[in-house]
């Protein structure tokens, strides 16, 4: 899947905002855009606070997910996504107006529910998600939707949901 970049991630602690980049002048970059730009106060690290990553991986749902309706994008060598079937549309208009979602140096990037996390993405990892191959799951989405969709009508006729 094309050359092996390096990333690199920083955590805020204590909260579910991460940060990655594919250099680690992004992730400062982006955060001292935060605390100057936007007057929030976050913490700035040092360069040996910033982890380099083998590997990351997202997951992207919204509530009510089915746990095993997802599909696995590598929107990247050793970047990956793996989205549940009720946030697959999400992502992918996510990844096709992902611009305005500049802070800094990073893409901002929610994941669907907040429990998945705030990511901040490098422009590269959003040409990705951008340029991946969506409709070959498209079918298989179909299929879960109307899965889930069956099972939601159940609840609400007896009553569990609204």
């Amino acid at each position: 899947m094309g050359k092996d970049i390096k990333y690199f991630g920083y955590r805020i602690p204590e909260t579910l905002s991460v940060f990655i980049g594919t250099e680690k002048s992004q992730i400062i970059n982006t955060l001292e855009y935060y605390a100057n730009e936007r007057g929030q106060q976050c913490p700035i690290p040092s360069e040996e606070e910033i982890s380099p990553l083998k590997e990351v991986n997202i997951t992207c749902a919204l509530p009510l997910a089915v746990v095993d309706h997802n599909v696995s994008v590598e929107a990247r060598s050793n970047f990956f996504f793996h989205v549940n079937a009720n946030a697959f549309d999400y992502i992918q208009e996510v990844s096709r107006t992902y611009e305005k979602l500049k802070r800094g140096d990073l893409f901002k990037f929610k994941a669907g529910a907040d429990i998945f996390g705030l990511w901040f993405l490098p422009e590269y990892v959003m040409q990705g998600l951008r340029e991946y191959d969506w409709e070959q799951h498209r079918n298989q989405i179909n299929v879960w939707m109307n899965q889930r969709e069956a099972v939601l009508q159940e609840g609400r006729r007896r009553g569990h949901l609204a």
